[in-house]
């Protein structure tokens, strides 16, 4: 990953986590690696390349030559968490990973946090991530969460709607709910790994945003029923702690009562776990 780079999401997940590692990222986390992000990569190596056995990459006239190889990217994720989870500190917190034994599992690393509580405010080191702290903060879970399992395939953001309109845009996007969508499958069964979407109504029945989280398992019954457990950020009575539904005895046909559609991650060829994890949610 270097100067120039066109993986737009890849650079921004470096970029912010720069900042969020306490170094000054010129012309912020914009997706383009030029020379603001260059000297921001020599300042981080020059602050940490001797904790973390960092070699110092050579600079050229604006930054052409600097670039982030993995055991530089992993000391920015090191380190960026590290504060983060000094600033956030809870029982219910990993967020570096102490506990993760898959590392490229957004499943495992949304498992972790699982517990967790916000803070006044809707404040939570998730929202700090996405840079859009005190706000409603499920995308931004999910979108940490694929952080730190190293997966771009989905913008890094605080809204549910980008990460909807992105799935779709990429052609993963499965509505199970709308027949009239061009987007409609009424086949598809989620599987774990799987982000979910639904939409939000106020009392009188207007659309007023939406919901995401991931699927964490889902097994057949054998009678033409599943049951599909959720991990999910900003949820619960008062939208305020990470945790999970548990849907029992839920047939194909149903799934649309409970979920407007599903993004089909692929996390069996992505990352080294194709499992189910089983876990107690809030229902259980």
């Amino acid at each position: 990953m270097g100067y120039g780079s066109e993986d737009k999401n890849k650079v921004r997940l470096i970029q912010r986590l720069l900042q969020l590692a306490g170094i000054s990222v010129g012309g912020g986390a914009d997706g383009i690696y030029g020379s603001g992000t260059a000297q921001a990569v020599i300042d981080f190596i020059e602050k940490y390349g001797d904790e973390y056995g960092l070699t110092m990459c050579p600079f050229g006239e604006n930054g052409e030559l600097t670039y982030v190889d993995e055991k530089t990217l992993a000391a920015i994720y090191a380190v960026a968490m590290a504060k983060l989870q000094e600033a956030y500190g809870d029982e219910h917190l990993d967020l570096d990973g102490s506990t993760v034994t898959e590392k490229d599992d957004w499943v495992r690393w949304a498992i972790a946090q699982n517990g967790y509580y916000e803070g006044s405010g809707n404040d939570t080191p998730f929202g700090e991530f996405t840079n859009v702290p005190n706000d409603a903060w499920c995308a931004s879970f999910v979108s940490w969460c694929l952080a730190m399992a190293g997966d771009t395939t989905l913008p890094y953001t605080a809204r549910t709607s980008d990460i909807r309109q992105s799935a779709i845009d990429l052609g993963l996007y499965r509505d199970v709910r709308n027949p009239g969508s061009k987007n409609y499958d009424a086949d598809y069964v989620p599987k774990a790994g799987d982000v979910f979407y639904r939409p939000r109504y106020d009392e009188a029945g207007n659309q007023v945003g939406g919901h995401v989280g991931f699927i964490a398992s889902v097994v057949d019954n054998g009678d033409g029923t599943y049951t599909i457990k959720t991990i999910e950020g900003n949820m619960g009575k008062d939208s305020d702690h990470c945790g999970g539904h548990t849907y029992e005895n839920i047939t194909q046909d149903e799934l649309g009562t409970k979920f407007e559609g599903f993004v089909d991650m692929d996390r069996d060829e992505k990352t080294s776990c194709s499992d189910n994890v089983d876990f107690k949610t809030d229902d259980d």
